[in-house]
């Protein structure tokens, strides 16, 4: 069974659909990722305020002098927040010193740590990974400093977690945002697809031969002006098309009673009109009963009518109104005279 057709209207409004959801979506996935990343980078930036007022510390102190790293803990006091944890590490990867850890010196070889790795190349390193030490999640962030690493770390609980993610209430405000553009769509694409289907109304009435007589209401937008446009031409011309056929009709019963034969042909010399007595004297004139109008062209008695046709029709001169070329010509046949 064949599927049913879809509606303009139908067609309209998911073509706009799809292409309104694309758009929706790569503003959502845009705002998403731009969201996110603000987010990553107010932590981000915490931890860094963190790291260096624990590298002025250490440097104000002269704590790679002394080795004492372990005064660091009255930066615990201080800082904001009771899960951050600090970490001081030499350009060998030896931990220096650890908030967390109290036998900070048996920590395994931190070098090798993607975080450190990274904060040698760029200006900082940051990860999220799970510690082999304490078994925690961190969200690590560590900076270089020549003579050692400071890192910073989060624990990754789920406070940070949440502040990490993305308000709901932005997503539930683009979702209730997108349903409200696709119901003035739909009116939109509906008001649209209406006036084409009272304009394809029309055209298939009048292609079916149809008399249209009721009046179409199209409305007062640009599309409409110009069905509504369309629609008084058709009127136009079908009161021209009655008029010419009033005068047509007038023109055949003055033709039809007068005594003289008369004929109307096109440049192609095709017969447009004609009245009875031109056949009647055409058929005496030729000798034959059932010839056509368009046969006169053919009848050897009409010679010079025709030669004077043709060369006319050929001459490609153009004919004033007030000084046509015409020519005449008497014939005479089975016992008549005709003035041509």
């Amino acid at each position: 069974m064949m599927l049913k057709k879809i509606s303009l209207r139908k067609k309209l409004f998911i073509y706009v659909s799809i292409v309104f959801t694309v758009f929706a979506i790569l503003v959502l996935v845009f705002q998403y990722d731009r969201e996110k990343d603000f987010r990553t980078k107010q932590l981000e930036n915490t931890l860094d305020n963190i790291t260096e007022l624990t590298h002025k510390y250490i440097s104000s102190n002269g704590l790679v002098g002394t080795g004492n790293f372990k005064k660091l803990d009255s930066i615990k006091t201080i800082i904001p927040g009771s899960n951050i944890r600090i970490t001081v590490i030499s350009p060998k990867g030896v931990v220096l010193y650890d908030s967390e850890i109290v036998d900070f010196e048996k920590m395994q070889n931190h070098l090798s740590r993607q975080e450190v790795q990274t904060s040698v190349a760029e200006n900082f390193g940051a990860n999220i990974r799970k510690s082999a030490t304490t078994g925690n999640s961190y969200y690590y962030y560590a900076k270089f400093y020549s003579d050692y690493y400071v890192r910073t770390a989060a624990l990754y609980n789920v406070e940070v977690k949440n502040f990490l993610q993305i308000n709901k209430l932005f997503i539930i405000y683009l979702i209730f945002l997108f349903v409200l553009i696709l119901i003035f769509l739909q009116v939109i694409t509906k008001r649209l697809g209406e006036t084409i289907i009272k304009l394809k109304d029309f055209a298939v009435k009048l292609n079916s031969g149809e008399d249209v007589k009721e009046k179409i209401k199209f409305p007062s937008d640009e599309l409409g002006t110009i069905s509504s446009q369309i629609v008084a031409i058709y009127n136009d011309l079908n009161i021209a098309k009655d008029e010419i056929l009033v005068e047509k009709n007038k023109l055949f019963s003055h033709l039809n009673v007068l005594n003289e034969g008369v004929a109307f042909f096109s440049s192609d010399k095709k017969k447009i009109l004609t009245n009875n007595h031109f056949i009647q004297f055409l058929n005496l004139i030729s000798e034959k009963s059932t010839i056509s109008a368009d046969r006169i062209f053919e009848v050897k008695e009409f010679e010079p009518i025709i030669k004077f046709i043709d060369k006319q029709l050929n001459s490609g001169v153009s004919v004033k109104d007030y000084d046509l070329p015409q020519i005449e010509n008497n014939l005479f046949k089975n016992d008549r005279y005709f003035n041509i």
